[in-house]
């Protein structure tokens, strides 16, 4: 089934949470946040960051109604920065892999990124060895430096 693709809002909170936490645990080094960091969050904490607005945004992928994918957005909020975001927290669920799933979030993720006024950079980092990370982002567009 072809997956679908969506902001997330609070009622995700609880999903959200769940698929974050497995995705922390199962690739540590993919991530900065670490599971000890986010384990101990609130639903109204995880609500809360599913609330910010379109700069920092996360999005999600959904086949069957169930979440299989994460990705962020998250715009610099220094004036002098405002032209650049992070697409973050990409994270696929193991039975979604090799689906399109994290193309379509990414490219969900740099299409919304468009509609930004004055955003004209979207940054990521990814670990240099994952290179099916590597290969998705730079047929993206994206260039290494």
């Amino acid at each position: 089934m072809k997956p679908t693709f969506r902001a997330l809002g609070p009622n995700d909170a609880e999903a959200y949470q769940a698929l974050r936490l497995t995705g922390l645990r199962a690739e540590p080094l993919a991530f900065a946040a670490g599971y000890e960091d986010e384990q101990g969050q609130s639903r109204a904490e995880i609500a809360a960051r599913l609330s910010k607005g379109p700069d920092d945004i996360l999005w999600g992928a959904f086949a069957q109604n169930q979440l299989v994918g994460l990705a962020g957005l998250q715009r610099e909020t220094p004036s002098k920065l405002r032209h650049k975001a992070w697409l973050w927290g990409m994270y696929v669920a193991p039975q979604a892999r090799q689906q399109g799933v994290a193309r379509g979030l990414a490219q969900a993720v740099l299409e919304h990124a468009a509609t930004r006024p004055g955003l004209r950079h979207v940054l990521l980092g990814v670990a240099v060895d994952n290179q099916p990370a590597c290969a998705l982002y730079e047929s993206l567009g994206f260039q290494i430096y």
